[in-house]
């Protein structure tokens, strides 16, 4: 049962993932062509043979073998169809191009609608965050200057309010020359004008860029509430609860001081130098992950009225970018315990979390815009390239993690799917609505001849570039 319920919930994801993105797809594309009249022949979940389906008027509704992509079949849409028949109004291509613009853009389109009202359902369930209480304020800091202080409570950040920390981040992002907060401090509200400072620092495509600071972070007490399995904390014999009071002589006030500390003291010995640390080496060995340095600190807890102080053994690991750049540093470490902190459930009303929903949508899609053109640059690696079986092992991770997850996987996938569909590029969305628009500024049609040339070179160039990201998928499941 153990093996058996985690691949039920997987398939069920992936099932789901897929079949909701492709569904309100072809779902767009088959509402906005009924509302005009043109005849839909087939509406197709799944592509390749027939495994179930049923027949309602003059519409085949059916679920195909494999679990990729979608489809909606309308009379007269393929120009080698429509150059061989009398068309009429019940054609794709006997529509208007205004008509025909909005049947290929409402596709596209229910992919934004679909990750909209899913944002809106996390939003209402529940993120994990901090408290938007100060904590460690960076001495000299704009905050310092301005007289914010650890344990103030922040309501507002210019005139917005505020519900947990990285709402407190997002604000100093957005701001351009200063910040007016809004905090409870001893029961009183008190209002801060703080100036907003930049710092270079690396995003997280590798870019040196420009970055809002003003120097202050959530108030994260140093309590262990989550111990990774086999990790040096699990050898060490912490357990939730425990609160990390020293590494060393240093004094932990803050969650962000241990890993400040740890990263600070660069004293270390290399692995195969160390031999005290058998279960630690055993444990990575088995998961082949042989860290590249080693070191030892000691580990003062509190522990109800205990204290507790011995050595704790911890691996350096390399410091991997979210994103596979392609000029990666090889000469960045974190030394790592394997312990988090307990964080909150934020759920929001309905009114605002649509608010946050419409948000989200905006900060996603111009992530993805950056990120296509980070590839397009040549600045992404290769590794950034993949199909199906990425997808699936990246459902699977998220599967592991819980609902939220796993639908946050989903609402980004389908702004993926929006967006690439709006691409000018033929044989996708794109393609049909730029003959469209071709088409009502010449005042008439390309011809069905050059339109048919198009659409099968554009084909052509689609599947070589499927079988290219296919090519990285299975080099991918191959070395796993």
């Amino acid at each position: 049962m153990d093996k058996i319920l985690p691949a039920v919930k997987f398939l069920v994801s992936f099932i789901f993932v897929f079949g909701a993105v492709v569904f309100f797809h072809e779902l767009g594309h088959f509402i906005t062509a009924k509302l005009f009249g043109v005849r839909v022949e087939e509406f197709a979940l799944g592509m390749g043979p027939r495994i179930w389906g049923f027949t309602k008027g003059e519409t085949e509704y059916k679920l195909c073998l494999f679990p990729i992509g979608g489809y909606v079949k309308m009379s007269g849409e393929e120009p080698e169809e429509a150059k061989g028949k009398t068309l009429s109004e019940h054609d794709y291509y006997g529509q208007p191009p205004y008509k025909r613009f909005l049947i290929t853009f409402s596709g596209p389109l229910m992919n934004f609608v679909l990750a909209f009202v899913i944002f809106i359902v996390v939003y209402m369930l529940g993120l994990y965050d901090y408290q938007p209480v100060v904590g460690p304020v960076e001495a000299g800091s704009p905050a310092e200057q301005a007289g914010i202080k650890s344990g103030d409570v922040i309501v507002s950040a210019s005139g917005k309010k505020i519900h947990a920390f990285s709402e407190v981040f997002k604000a100093i992002d957005k701001a351009k020359e200063s910040l007016t907060l809004k905090v409870k401090r001893d029961g009183a509200i008190k209002t801060f004008d703080v100036s907003v400072s930049t710092k270079k620092e690396e995003n997280i495509f590798g870019e040196i860029v420009d970055m809002n600071f003003i120097g202050i972070d959530a108030d994260i007490e140093p309590v262990v509430s989550d111990i990774a399995e086999s990790s040096p904390a699990s050898f060490f014999g912490l357990r939730p609860g425990d609160r990390i009071k020293k590494i060393n002589d240093t004094d932990i006030v803050f969650w962000q001081d241990i890993y400040q500390t740890l990263n600070e003291n660069n004293e270390s010995v290399s692995s195969s130098e160390f031999h005290g640390w058998e279960k630690t080496w055993n444990a990575l060995m088995q998961k082949k992950d042989v860290p590249a340095l080693v070191k030892i600190v000691w580990l003062t807890v509190e522990r109800g009225e205990k204290i507790i102080r011995k050595p704790i053994v911890i691996p350096a690991r390399k410091k991997i970018s979210p994103l596979p750049i392609e000029d990666e540093k090889d000469d960045e470490y974190i030394w790592l315990i394997g312990i988090e902190p307990d964080m909150p459930l934020f759920s929001y009303s309905f009114p605002a979390a649509i608010g946050k929903s419409a948000e989200r949508i905006q900060d996603t899609t111009a992530f993805i815009f950056k990120v296509f053109e980070m590839l397009f640059r040549g600045k992404l690696g290769k590794k950034a390239l993949g199909g199906p079986i990425m997808i699936g092992k990246m459902i699977k991770k998220t599967t592991e993690h819980g609902l939220v997850p796993v639908l946050i996987f989903t609402a980004v996938l389908s702004l993926h799917l929006g967006i690439i569909n709006y691409f000018p590029f033929p044989a996708l969305d794109g393609g049909h609505m730029v003959f469209s628009i071709i088409e009502i500024i010449r005042r008439k049609p390309l011809s069905l001849k050059v339109m048919e040339y198009i659409q099968k070179t554009g084909f052509a160039i689609l599947i070589a570039l499927i079988i290219y990201v296919s090519y990285y998928d299975i080099l991918r499941l191959a070395g796993e």
